[in-house]
């Protein structure tokens, strides 16, 4: 269910004659009024509805209003032309194409709590009127919680009225239209004149060109637009941009040695491509890579390629925007900075008031509120990310067993200047273990000193970052084979597969400054999801007439947080 979250409520205010206030609790907030406005105290004799007391960081989970629920309808449409054939009699081919794709979704999410209207129902005369009048219903929010009572079932003494909760409830929605085009060319065929006499076949070349075309437009409403909801985590404002791509490539395959004793095939390949993105500029990609074939049935490859990747259109056209993310504490949080010095000079250069110190609390559900968008809104210049890769691998088909098959792969992958965000748990690391000042600066704090509200929180805007690197190996290996006929089964058929990974490194520094973060048997908020050092599939199929059974067993090696 939603709630009152504390980073919501940071200016939300109640009249001292509010009819759902305890006597016990009137005490309490006369005492507070009266020290804040020392020369006009609280007089029970004022005009009801107009001595107001602030109550920053109300919380309160609303469980009368029942669970949100998120509503998400999508329509793809795509279509595709193209054709290709025979350039005359020279032994070169053509392929031309062009494809047009659009997808639209309309998705929100239903039962959540209008900021506005709790705000506006915590100001009441009475128990069935507001201060603002209108449709307004009071909110009681001064006693009981809203859980059931366990022998009945129902809402228990001081749960908010139905009225009240269709008062505050609120309903909010967007819909996102993208759109691609694509264009490509290509041209392909042997050059007859260049072939070594140890080959069987001559140089075997293609080149074209491509042209893409992304659009993109992100249309919400006033509550989403505007952040008006509970537990919307901020602002979501509209967003549209375009991105376009020209590029040129070419490559070429020449065999070596062919039909030879211990070489059925060698051959090396090559590739370019140069590109032209609006946004991201020029750049250029090549692979290069070696084919050898002992004999049939087994092949070996080897490929050393430079990849790269130009920001998409979120990465470049989101924009600011108020979130949230997982932390799994707030250094500031509780007793600790009272008594460190440092730790409390920090806290208070990112906002904390010095008198919020050994009061501040950690952000409700470990949810940090945060601040983000993309590169173009917050004046950043994207960089292309870069990966260079190196794979080398062994594959087996033996002609001496039919249906058997396996593999196996090394891989290793370092991206440089990849685009994301630090991590919000290794921006506190950073600021508050490893004492690094950039990354203080990313925390911003609210007036409670807290990392709740809009506007405040840990900035995890999009940039370009340092290295990731992930190193390992590929395996895989399968057979299929009959078992003949089985009685009322008839033809029977076993097939068996295996599939899996050994993780030797999956590492990434988000900056110059930060430690190397290794992830591989690890998962928390740095690394995310777990990365097992061993993932493995195992499955078996029985298929016999039009009928299938099969069995799979997983298995993920165990990692630590």
């Amino acid at each position: 269910p939603s709630a009152y979250f504390g980073g919501s409520t940071l200016d939300f205010q109640v009249n001292l004659d509010n009819p759902f206030i305890t006597a016990a609790q009137r005490a309490i907030l006369i005492t507070s009024y009266n020290a804040s406005n020392p020369t006009k105290p609280w007089n029970p004799a004022a005009p009801p509805g107009t001595q107001l007391i602030t109550l920053p960081g109300i919380r309160r989970r609303l469980l009368e209003l029942g669970n949100r629920k998120g509503i998400s309808d999508s329509t793809t449409t795509q279509v595709t032309a193209g054709v290709r054939g025979d350039l005359g009699d020279t032994g070169w081919n053509y392929d031309v194409s062009a494809q047009y794709g659009r997808n639209s979704n309309f998705s929100g999410l239903k039962n959540d709590v209008s900021i506005a209207r709790a705000r506006q129902a915590l100001l009441a005369t009475s128990t069935t009127t507001c201060i603002s009048g209108g449709d307004c219903v009071p909110v009681n929010l001064f006693s009981g919680s809203g859980a059931q009572d366990p022998t009945t079932g129902l809402a228990a003494t001081g749960a908010i009225s139905p009225a009240a909760l269709n008062f505050i409830r609120a309903n909010y929605y967007s819909s996102t239209v993208v759109e691609q085009r694509t264009v490509s060319a290509q041209v392909s065929g042997d050059v007859a004149s260049i072939k070594l006499p140890t080959a069987d076949a001559p140089l075997g070349l293609a080149f074209g060109v491509d042209y893409l075309q992304n659009d993109g437009d992100f249309n919400p409403d006033d509550l989403t637009k505007f952040g008006g909801a509970m537990g919307q985590g901020g602002t979501s404002p509209p967003v549209k941009g375009s991105i376009n791509s020209k590029e040129f490539f070419t490559e070429a395959y020449l065999p070596l040695v062919s039909g030879k004793a211990g070489v059925e095939r060698l051959a090396i390949e090559a590739g370019l491509r140069i590109a032209d993105n609006s946004l991201a500029g020029n750049f250029n990609t090549w692979k290069f890579g070696v084919e050898y074939v002992p004999v049939e049935g087994i092949r070996a490859r080897a490929m050393l390629q430079r990849a790269i990747r130009a920001p998409n259109l979120n990465e470049q056209f989101a924009p600011l925007s108020f979130g949230l993310v997982e932390i799994s504490a707030d250094p500031c949080a509780g007793s600790a900075p009272v008594t460190n010095a440092a730790l409390r000079a920090k806290c208070i250069a990112q906002g904390a008031p010095a008198s919020a110190i050994g009061s501040i609390n950690n952000p409700a559900a470990q949810q940090a509120a945060s601040i983000g968008g993309g590169a173009i809104p917050n004046g950043v210049k994207l960089d292309p990310e870069e990966a260079d890769t190196f794979t080398a691998g062994l594959q087996f088909n033996p002609t001496s067993l039919p249906g058997f098959s396996a593999s196996i792969d090394y891989y290793k992958i370092e991206v440089s200047g990849a685009i994301g965000s630090y991590p919000a748990q290794e921006i506190l690391d950073n600021c508050f273990t490893r004492n690094i000042s950039s990354f203080c600066s990313l925390v911003k704090r609210n007036s409670l000193g807290e990392l709740e509200g809009d506007g405040v929180g840990i900035v995890v805007d999009t940039r370009n970052l340092a290295k990731l690197k992930a190193e390992g190996i590929d395996y895989a290996a399968g057979y299929s084979f009959d078992l003949g006929s089985l009685g009322m089964l008839g033809e029977t058929k076993l097939d068996l597969d295996l599939a899996g990974t050994y993780v030797l490194d999956n590492s990434f520094k988000s900056s110059p400054l930060s430690d190397l973060i290794e992830c591989q048997g690890y998962y928390g908020d740095s690394c995310g999801g777990p990365s097992a050092k061993i993932k493995a599939n195992l499955s078996a199929g029985l298929g016999f007439g039009d009928w299938k059974v099969g069995l799979t067993l997983r298995y993920l090696d165990k990692v630590a947080a």
